[in-house]
């Protein structure tokens, strides 16, 4: 735990560690134009990476969306995408089954549309893929086709790989305390 803490590079008081030089998406690889060096007081008390440590992130995944100026820390970043027990999984939508708004961190399920046998109700839920959303961007060639990306558990990727017709549906936003975030 001692190396979360920055106590590299001090002078006059201030310490080197890294922070975020623009916005990132979760679960978003690290890039070397992501990530920047900045000074804060040495004893802030806030857990941090010594800009030291600038060449291994570079090449990690982030745990959460996180805005241009975070202090990045151990905490902020995954031991790797996916984690053990999770896959991504990719899925091509038509566009009128995925919501404008569906874009990284979001939390959403995707499910069947297309009944399994004729008269039978579509989205039973059996089916349904539930995750987070990595990357939503348009089909190939502009085909009215939407590409999402989604981190699920592994049975869950299994499922979303035998979808024929897949709709996404966005979840609320959720709390640390489970409820639902207003305004999201």
């Amino acid at each position: 735990m001692a190396g979360f803490w920055a106590t590299a590079i001090t002078s006059s008081g201030r310490t080197s560690v890294l922070a975020l030089a623009r916005p990132v998406a979760f679960g978003q690889v690290l890039t070397a134009a992501d990530v920047r060096t900045v000074s804060i007081g040495e004893h802030s008390g806030v857990p941090v990476l010594a800009a030291s440590r600038r060449t291994e992130v570079v090449g990690r995944a982030v745990t959460s969306a996180l805005p241009a100026g975070a202090l990045l820390s151990e905490e902020a970043l995954a031991s790797a995408v996916p984690g053990a027990g999770q896959a991504v999984a990719t899925m091509s939508l038509k566009s009128g089954r995925v919501p404008p708004m569906v874009g990284p961190g979001a939390q959403v399920v995707v499910s069947e549309t297309k009944p399994a046998v004729p008269g039978a109700p579509a989205g039973s839920g059996e089916g349904s893929v539930r995750g987070v959303v990595l990357d939503a961007r348009p089909g190939p060639g502009g085909a009215g086709t939407v590409v999402v990306t989604v981190l699920c558990d592994q049975g869950s990727a299994m499922r979303a790989a035998q979808l024929q017709e897949p709709a996404l549906v966005v979840l609320p936003a959720q709390g640390a305390d489970g409820a639902a975030v207003a305004g999201r």
